[in-house]
C-alpha cells in the first residue's frame, strides 16, 4: 500500500510495501435524500484515501418492493445498477461529485422510477479500491429506507 523512493548520489533507498492492513470501513454512508431524480447518495471517505489509490469504483444497485407502476412484491427486487468511477485526480463519471472527502452520487437520475414517496427502497453499495501498488480492497454497504421518510 505504501510506495516510497529516495535517491541520493551516495546511496539509493527504495522501499515498497506491497500490501498492508486492509482499510477498515473507509467509506461511510452519510445520507440518502430526495424523491425521484433529486435522490442523492452521499458517502464520506473517512480515511481520505482517494489520492492514495490508483482506482476506485462504486457500484450502486437499486432495489425496491414496488415496481415503477406500484405493483408490490414481498421481497426487494433489483431494479437497476450503475457504476461510478472515482479516479484519484480526474473527474468522476456519471455525474458523481467529489468535494474533499465527500462523494455525492446522483442515483436518482438512474433509479427515479422506483424512488417515489413512501416506496420501500434499498441500495446495495459495493466499493472496489485498488492501491497504487495493486492491492485490492472491497467494501459493501446495504441501506434500506422508505422514500421521503428520512
Amino acid at each position: 500500500m505504501l510506495d516510497f523512493y529516495y535517491f541520493n548520489p551516495i546511496c539509493t533507498l527504495y522501499l515498497k510495501v506491497s500490501s498492508g492492513l486492509p482499510f477498515k470501513d473507509p467509506v461511510k454512508s452519510k445520507s440518502i435524500s430526495g424523491v425521484g431524480n433529486d435522490n442523492q447518495l452521499i458517502l464520506s471517505d473517512r480515511g481520505n484515501v482517494r489520492e492514495l489509490l490508483k482506482d476506485t469504483q462504486i457500484e450502486v444497485q437499486c432495489f425496491s418492493k414496488q415496481s415503477a407502476t406500484g405493483v408490490v412484491a414481498n421481497d426487494y427486487v433489483k431494479r437497476r445498477s450503475i457504476t461510478f468511477k472515482i479516479p484519484p485526480k480526474l473527474q468522476p463519471s456519471d455525474g458523481a461529485i467529489v468535494n474533499g472527502n465527500t462523494y455525492t452520487l446522483p442515483v436518482g437520475r438512474y433509479c427515479s422510477p422506483w424512488l417515489k414517496a413512501d416506496y420501500n427502497v434499498g441500495y446495495g453499495i459495493v466499493i472496489n479500491q485498488i492501491t497504487k501498488s495493486g492491492t485490492k480492497y472491497d467494501q459493501s454497504i446495504d441501506k434500506s429506507f422508505v422514500v421521503g421518510k428520512n
